[in-house]
């Protein structure tokens, strides 16, 4: 008796399923045998990856690093830009007055953190000639009035410290600062960069000047490392023969660059490929 499940007769177009494994051809060996990469074939893809990234990874660090400088001179041409500001308006660049306060004058000079009224914020505000309700000048009820003088840099764009120093690109230390006296001779002892006087409350002093008075920023960069960097190698003070001012200008803006330390890596062999002095600043010599 025939069974009334089996049927012997299928429908034409109708297609039996088969297993996988089943499947005949060169496809369906290919399909049954193969469930992915072997453990050889990973390592080769790794072992590839590996070897790109060894050769890929050290261009990519040289070009970060020159776009790192890049923008930090772009930052210092900013900041000169922003102290001919200031002059226009005060007719002079910032002066230091405290020994290790170079770094500090200038982001107060240029950002302002507290005016002359001693409001927090950025900007200057002239104070009122005339009295304010005690009846006297100079107090600190005196009449605000006048033009706002400043911000010359925008706050928002840059890396301020707690103290309200501005600090460079790589984060930890300040600009440093030093404006340049201008009267004094080069040529002299003690004329180029050493150690300065600064004036009385009355503006009197000795006025033992240099033109770059190393003093400014004495808590970060020691006045020989400084001496040495701008062309001074003997360290006397002056630009003797066979020495060359590294700089000359109006004021000197300086960032250690990414070792975070003043001058070269080693301090005590010469400039060379390999220890290249990696400091910003807004001047350009050759070993840097």
């Amino acid at each position: 008796m025939t069974s009334s499940i089996r049927n012997p007769h299928p429908r034409p177009g109708f297609r039996q399923f088969r297993p996988l494994g089943l499947v005949s051809g060169p496809s369906g060996r290919l399909r049954a045998g193969r469930g992915g990469f072997t453990l050889v074939e990973m390592l080769v893809v790794i072992g590839i990856i590996l070897a790109l990234l060894a050769i890929l990874l050290p261009s990519v660090g040289r070009a970060w690093k020159i776009g790192q400088r890049t923008r930090m001179e772009l930052d210092m041409q900013t900041i000169s830009t922003a102290l001919e500001l200031y002059k226009q308006d005060h007719g002079d660049y910032p002066r230091v007055y405290v020994a290790h306060y170079g770094a500090w004058a200038l982001g107060r000079a240029l950002i302002g953190p507290e005016d002359n009224d001693g409001n927090k914020g950025p900007g200057f505000r002239t104070r009122a000639p005339n009295p304010g309700p005690d009846g006297k000048i100079g107090t600190d009820d005196d009449i605000p009035q006048g033009r706002v003088y400043g911000p010359y840099l925008d706050p928002a764009r840059w890396k301020i410290s707690p103290s309200f120093e501005i600090l460079d690109r790589y984060g930890l230390n300040p600009i440093l600062y030093y404006p340049a006296y201008k009267p004094a001779n080069i040529s002299q002892p003690n004329g180029f960069v050493a150690k300065g006087d600064y004036p009385t409350a009355t503006g009197t002093g000795t006025r033992v000047m240099p033109r770059f008075n190393y003093e400014d920023n004495s808590g970060y960069m020691a006045g020989p490392t400084l001496q040495v960097l701008m062309g001074d190698t003997n360290k006397n003070g002056q630009i003797d023969v066979g020495e060359q001012a590294a700089f000359d200008g109006d004021f000197l803006l300086w960032s250690f660059g990414p070792d975070l330390a003043p001058g070269p890596p080693n301090k005590d062999k010469p400039v060379a490929p390999n220890n290249r002095c990696d400091d910003v600043a807004n001047f350009k010599r050759a070993e840097y």
